[in-house]
């Protein structure tokens, strides 16, 4: 066996723990639909639910017994089935990813689930649905290419954010808007006329129409940040970052608590977020881009959160690690050409003058007032032009663009993979270009570039060889 091999280890069953978790997940999907047809159609409920739960749980047990896990080499082997027996080999070279979870059920067990994610894959390759926690952290680093290492003290953490930090972000992230949507939606269902008799007795009782909407406002707005703030609290609770053989590490979750594994060779670059309400206090979220990760959207962006919130320069100074550069990015980039600003002003006068010749078409002179509207119209073009943001460094290069939700993508030189220059028609007359950055999982594009600077970009870029 070569010295870079991980040893010869025998098929192991998972805890048998595994039962119960798998029953409880089949559980919902089978017998409560069972309990739909048994409903629809009659029939004896008790005797037939009991057959079908003893019948789940035989089955489970027999599942538990022909699933097995093991080590050869350097390939993770599973296999399972009853009718249909498979066997599924994953090369450690070809693992994207490793992730510890523990929901509620799992930490009553005394167990942790291992989800194996591997590049291209369409869904979890391997999921071992109750191990040890000891057990996880054996094979964690393992399966990630590293050696098999006892369980230790875990590295020094890097972050931890406080419940203040969650706090923070629950008000001013993107959670508050969701909890919004539901609570119009739900508001949609109940409907109008409840709504107008309970609002007709508060008037009653306060007699005030306006304290009555006064009250409903404050109490809408408190119900909405109240639930951004539980919802943040339930994924991020007690989050934090550490190091460890060129990982990140990273443990969230209050109910389900969650560890995953950020492999630094694989992040092909980081994003950092900032919306207008964080950029006044100067705070932002940092993501991972990695490419071949194959959760849902929802789990991939969870998983690929480097720091739901901190610091603008605690945002870089992270990122500057999971890139491995040798400093942080600077957190200003080049801005936008002029050009770009006089493009941007001249499509504002041209949105703008359709409504100010209706105006003076139907008021004559008094329709003049429509020139107030170039306010926000010009407002906006220079909100556009002030989110542009271009850099070119040895070891990396960054571009940003985006008026509410500011984006700055910083991608290492040797992840680029191509580039592409585009002119449209709107662009050629201010002698404008776009370029168009390849990295897998990802289109970041430098907007608005003077041609002159993406052409000395690109040329650069070939020359250097990335």
């Amino acid at each position: 066996m070569n010295s870079g091999e991980s040893p010869r280890a025998e098929p192991t069953r998972l805890q048998l723990a595994a039962v119960v978790v798998w029953f409880l997940d089949d559980a919902r999907r089978f017998i409560l639909g069972l309990l739909a047809v048994i409903i629809a159609r009659g029939g004896n409920l008790i005797a037939t639910v009991s057959i079908a739960v003893v019948a789940l749980a035989v089955f489970e047990v027999l599942r538990y017994m022909r699933f097995t896990y093991g080590i050869d080499g350097n390939t993770l082997i599973v296999e399972g089935g009853l009718l249909n027996r498979y066997r599924r080999t994953l090369p450690f070279a070809r693992i994207q990813s490793v992730d510890v979870v523990q929901k509620l059920r799992h930490r009553l067990l005394g167990v942790v689930e291992l989800r194996v994610e591997t590049a291209g894959g369409s869904s979890t390759e391997a999921n071992l649905v109750a191990v040890t926690p000891d057990e996880a952290e054996r094979l964690r680093p393992l399966l990630l290419g590293g050696t098999l290492i006892p369980t230790g003290p875990p590295p020094p953490e890097l972050i931890r954010l406080t419940p203040g930090d969650l706090i923070v972000a629950a008000l001013t992230g993107g959670r508050v808007a969701v909890v919004a949507v539901i609570f119009g939606y739900a508001q949609q269902v109940v409907g109008d006329g409840l709504l107008e008799s309970l609002a007709g007795r508060a008037e009653d009782a306060l007699r005030s129409a306006f304290l009555v909407t006064v009250v409903a406002i404050g109490v809408v707005v408190v119900i909405v940040l109240t639930l951004s703030v539980i919802a943040t609290m339930l994924v991020y609770w007690n989050f934090s970052v550490r190091s460890q053989e060129g990982r990140l590490i990273i443990d969230r979750g209050l109910l389900e608590r969650r560890r995953a594994t950020v492999p630094l060779k694989r992040v092909q670059a980081v994003q950092m977020s900032e919306n207008l309400l964080r950029r006044i206090f100067r705070k932002a979220a940092l993501t991972s881009i990695t490419a071949g990760y194959s959760p849902s959207n929802e789990e991939r962006e969870e998983t690929s959160m480097l720091l739901p919130i901190g610091s603008r320069e605690q945002a870089l100074w992270l990122a500057g690690l999971a890139l491995d550069l040798p400093a942080p990015p600077a957190g200003r980039l080049e801005p936008g050409p002029r050009a770009a600003l006089i493009r941007r002003l001249v499509e504002a006068i041209v949105l703008a003058s359709p409504f100010v010749v209706v105006a003076v078409a139907l008021a004559g002179l008094r329709g003049l007032w429509a020139l107030l509207l170039l306010g926000p119209f010009i407002a906006l073009a220079w909100a556009s032009y002030r989110a542009l943001g271009f850099r070119l460094e040895p070891d990396y290069l960054a571009v940003q663009s985006g008026v509410l939700n500011r984006r700055t993508t910083i991608i290492p030189r040797a992840n680029v993979q191509h580039l592409a220059l585009s002119r449209g028609p709107v662009q050629r007359p201010f002698d404008l270009a776009t370029l168009r950055i390849g990295v897998p999982s990802a289109k970041p594009q430098a907007h608005d570039l003077a041609r002159s600077t993406a052409e000395a970009t690109m040329a650069e870029l070939y020359k250097a060889g990335w």
